[in-house]
C-alpha cells in the first residue's frame, strides 16, 4: 500500500501477503485499512485497468490467472464487507458503466464514475482533478465527477486519436429509485414482443444498438439505445428515467448513441445467459430483465440450425454446396438461396426478395489467397455494393487492405454513420516486438484512406474474461510481424502464419487497398441473420 506524497510514494504496508486482487477479502480489508488508518469526512473508491462490465464484473490478477474476476456480487460483499459510504466509486477500467453495476453500487455510493466502452490504455488524467480537489475539498462530487471526465476525454483526444472513449457520471440515489420499475416493463414488453411471435423486431433493435467490445463479444450494449430502438411506451419511459439518472456523459467525436449506461443484453452470445441471471439473483435484481433475456436467447437459437446441418465456409473451398435446413423459423435465412449468378458481361450477382433481405443484419466479403501450399485467410471487409435492382454485387478486383504495401489479415469491427460523416475500425492481427497484438485501423471522412490508431495487446490464450485498457501507441522502430490463419488445400487449419517480412514501424505507416498478388483468390460473403448465424454464399474463384 503506497501514499502518494510530494510527488512521490511512499510505502505505508511492504508485504500485506499473498492475496489475488480478485478476492472481495483484498478489497474489504484494503478500505477498512485505509478508512482506519485515514479517516476523512468524504472517500473516493477508484478501481483501474481491467473491465468485463455486467457478466463478468473486474480484475485480473497477473500473479493468479486462474483466480478469474470479481463479479458484480463479489464486489457488493467487499464494500458492504468495507462499511464504509463512497462519493463516488469509479471505475478506470473497461466496460464498468452498466445498468447492472449502478443498481449494485447504491447502498455503497452516491456516484458511479465509469466507462461503457473499452478505455484507452492511457486511462483517466489524474493530475488536474486531483489538485482542484486539494484546493477545495468542499467541492461537489458532481463536479469531480464533471473535471474527471473532461480531463479524460480531452487527453484521449489529444493522444488516442481515433479509439473510442466515453466516460459518465451517474447519480446512483435517483437511478435506484427510478430505473428498476421501469426497467421490468421494459423487459416484459420484451418478453411479450418474443412470446407473440415479434422476435424480428427485438433481434432488430438489440443488433442496432451501439454494442461496446464487440470484438470481445460481451454482448453489452447501450440502454439508453435499445429502449429508444424498440420504439415502445415502455423503452420510452426508460430511455427518459436513464437520460435523468446519468448526470454528465461525454464521448468521442466516433462515439454515437451511447448515453451513459450500457446492460448486457444477448446476441452473439448466448452462453453467458445463465452466469447474467444467476448475478441479477446475487445482487438483488428483480427477475423479469433475467426473464427477458432468457427469453431472446431460447428464439434466437431457436434459428440456428445444429452444426451438423451446416455447411462451413471451408467446406465451400473445396467445391461443396449450401444446402437448405429444415424445422427453421419462415424468417432465418435459407441457405441454399445464397448462390451466385453471372450476367453476359460476367459480373456476379446475388438476387434475393425483399422479404429475405429483412432477415439480414450484415454483409462481410471473405477473401483466401492461394499461396502456392495452401490458403492464407485475408479475413473479412464491408466491402458491398448493389445494382439498380437490389442485387449484390460481387468484388471481384483482388484488392485488399495493406500496411506499406504488405497485404495483411484484416477484419472488419465496426461502422458508424452520423449524417455524411462516418468512422470504420477494424483489427489486423500481429506481433509487435513478438508480443501478440491487434492494430487498430480507423477510415472515417477525414482519413479515408485510413491510420493505425494503436494496438492492443492479445489476451485470448490467457482465459481472461476482463478487459484490459490496453491500447497503446507503436513507436518508430518497433518491430511488426503481421499474422493470419492458415489452411491447407484439404480445408484443415494448420497453423498461425507470418505474412511477409517483418516490418519496422516508421513516422509515416501508410494504409492502402493493394492487388494481392500473382496467386488465386477465392472469394465469398458471410452473412448474418437476425439470428445471428452465419452463412456464406457460393465461392468465387478469381
Amino acid at each position: 500500500i503506497y501514499k502518494v506524497e510530494n510527488g512521490d510514494l511512499r510505502t505505508l504496508k511492504s508485504d500485506d501477503g499473498a492475496k489475488p486482487m480478485v478476492s472481495p477479502e483484498t478489497l474489504s480489508s484494503f478500505i477498512k485499512w485505509s478508512a482506519a488508518k485515514y479517516p476523512a469526512d468524504r472517500y473516493e473508491l477508484i478501481l483501474w485497468d481491467h473491465g468485463g462490465g455486467s457478466v463478468s464484473g473486474y480484475g485480473y490478477d497477473e500473479k493468479y490467472k486462474n483466480a478469474g474476476s470479481m463479479t458484480l456480487s463479489g464486489i457488493n460483499q467487499a464494500l458492504k464487507d468495507g462499511n464504509v459510504k463512497f462519493d463516488f466509486v469509479g471505475f478506470d477500467a473497461c466496460l464498468m458503466a452498466t445498468a447492472e453495476t449502478a443498481l449494485m453500487l447504491d447502498d455503497y455510493s452516491d456516484y458511479m464514475i465509469a466507462s461503457e466502452e473499452t478505455e484507452p490504455g492511457i486511462g483517466w488524467y489524474y493530475t488536474n482533478w486531483l489538485s482542484r480537489l486539494s484546493g477545495n475539498t468542499s467541492m461537489s462530487t458532481l463536479e469531480i465527477g464533471k473535471n474527471i471526465i473532461d480531463d479524460f476525454t480531452a487527453t484521449c483526444a489529444k493522444q488516442c486519436s481515433g479509439q473510442k472513449t466515453t466516460l459518465s457520471v451517474i447519480d446512483l440515489a435517483e437511478f435506484s429509485n427510478t430505473v428498476p420499475d421501469k426497467l421490468n416493463a421494459f423487459a416484459k414488453g420484451v418478453s411479450t414482443k418474443l412470446s407473440s411471435s415479434e422476435y424480428r423486431e427485438v433481434s432488430d433493435a438489440r443488433y442496432h444498438a451501439r454494442e461496446f467490445a464487440a470484438s470481445s463479444q460481451i454482448d453489452q450494449v447501450d440502454l439508453v439505445n435499445l429502449a429508444d430502438n424498440l420504439g415502445t411506451s415502455e423503452g420510452t419511459a426508460l430511455s427518459q428515467a436513464l437520460q435523468g439518472a446519468v448526470k454528465y456523459n461525454r464521448t468521442s467525436s466516433n462515439m454515437t448513441n451511447a448515453y451513459g449506461v450500457s446492460i448486457y443484453f444477448p446476441y452473439r452470445r448466448t452462453s453467458y445467459v445463465e452466469k447474467a441471471a444467476d448475478n441479477y439473483e446475487e445482487i438483488g435484481m428483480d427477475g423479469d430483465y433475467a426473464d427477458c433475456i432468457r427469453a431472446f436467447a431460447r428464439a434466437e437459437q431457436a434459428g440456428q440450425p445444429s452444426s451438423g446441418d451446416l455447411t462451413s465456409l471451408y467446406s465451400l473451398l473445396l467445391g461443396g454446396a449450401n444446402r437448405a435446413v429444415s424445422g427453421l423459423p419462415e424468417d432465418a435465412l435459407d441457405a441454399s438461396r445464397l448462390v451466385w449468378q453471372e450476367d453476359e458481361d460476367g459480373t456476379a450477382k446475388l438476387s434475393l426478395s425483399e422479404e429475405e433481405w429483412e432477415s439480414v443484419h450484415s454483409l462481410d466479403l471473405n477473401m483466401f489467397y492461394d499461396d502456392g501450399s495452401g490458403y492464407v485467410d485475408l479475413g473479412w471487409d464491408n466491402v458491398f455494393d448493389f445494382d439498380d435492382d437490389g442485387n449484390l454485387i460481387a468484388d471481384t478486383d483482388r484488392t485488399w487492405v495493406a500496411i506499406n504495401g504488405q497485404p495483411v489479415a484484416y477484419y472488419h469491427l465496426d461502422t458508424t454513420e452520423d449524417g455524411d460523416d462516418y468512422t470504420i475500425t477494424g483489427r489486423v492481427p500481429a506481433k509487435l516486438n513478438g508480443d501478440a497484438v491487434n492494430l487498430l485501423l480507423v477510415f472515417d471522412s477525414d482519413n479515408p484512406d485510413g491510420y493505425i490508431a494503436g494496438a492492443m495487446y492479445d489476451y485470448e490464450d490467457t482465459g481472461v474474461e476482463t478487459v484490459a485498457k490496453n491500447m497503446t501507441e507503436l513507436s518508430v522502430g518497433d518491430k511488426l510481424d503481421f499474422t493470419c490463419d492458415f489452411y491447407s488445400y484439404d480445408g484443415e487449419f494448420e497453423d498461425s502464419y507470418y505474412l511477409g517480412d517483418p516490418m519496422r514501424v516508421t513516422d509515416d505507416m501508410a494504409v492502402s487497398n493493394v492487388d494481392v498478388g500473382d496467386g488465386a483468390v477465392k472469394l465469398a460473403y458471410r452473412f448474418t441473420d437476425i439470428y445471428n448465424q452465419e452463412y456464406w454464399t457460393t465461392v468465387l474463384d478469381r
